[in-house]
């Protein structure tokens, strides 16, 4: 599934479903997201945000190509918001899983919304995104983006341009500062982009 072979989408033109993000299972891997991200404030609290004025400055970190690295690309940058360093690559590889687990039952929920934009039959997608070696692209980001409640921010380097540029944006209703970034190579692979360094979110 390649994003440049697909018409962008924003998840803004998704309209959200109003329910509780956060109930989850306690022995989930990503409890720890939900309780950091259930008491953070506003997005103004960051000192600095990835805009294109900081694009010399976004660094990337290059993810394992098994399959997973949207997912992996995208934990990362769920981490760095919440102020806590990068996961080790045992612990990258669960929370990608798991991810991926939550973002096929955010297809599922959002049916009526994103049956018309994936490939082919609906059931016949979703199962095959459950499966670890299978490439995710734009709708899994648009995805991700609901499941997380973050906006994340697509990044490509164009007509030979070393520095990237921003081909996508998603989540904005989310927010508009503190995006997730991910760098999109053009042959199916993310790797994650680490902004300026930031503040943490203040604690409630």
């Amino acid at each position: 599934m390649r994003l440049a072979n697909r018409v962008l989408f924003h998840a803004c033109f998704l309209s959200p479903i109003r329910r509780n993000f956060y109930a989850r299972d306690s022995s989930s891997l990503f409890s720890g997201f939900w309780c950091g991200l259930c008491s953070v404030s506003s997005m103004s609290e960051l000192d600095r945000t990835a805009s294109s004025n900081d694009l010399p400055r976004l660094r990337p970190i290059p993810i394992a190509g098994d399959g997973r690295c949207l997912f992996r690309a995208v934990t990362h940058g769920v981490y760095w918001r919440l102020g806590k360093p990068s996961p080790n690559q045992s612990l990258q590889k669960c929370l990608a899983d798991e991810l991926r687990s939550k973002v096929a039952d955010e297809f599922v929920q959002r049916r009526q919304e994103t049956e018309w934009f994936l490939e082919g039959d609906f059931d016949h997608y979703v199962n095959k995104i459950r499966q670890p070696h299978v490439w995710g692209g734009e709708p899994e980001l648009i995805m991700c983006s609901h499941v997380l409640r973050m906006p994340i921010t697509v990044y490509m380097c164009t007509d030979g341009n070393k520095v990237p540029k921003i081909i996508a944006e998603y989540g904005q209703e989310y927010g508009k500062m503190g995006s997730i970034c991910v760098l999109y190579h053009g042959y199916g692979h993310y790797d994650a982009l680490q902004p300026p360094l930031v503040k943490s979110y203040k604690v409630f």
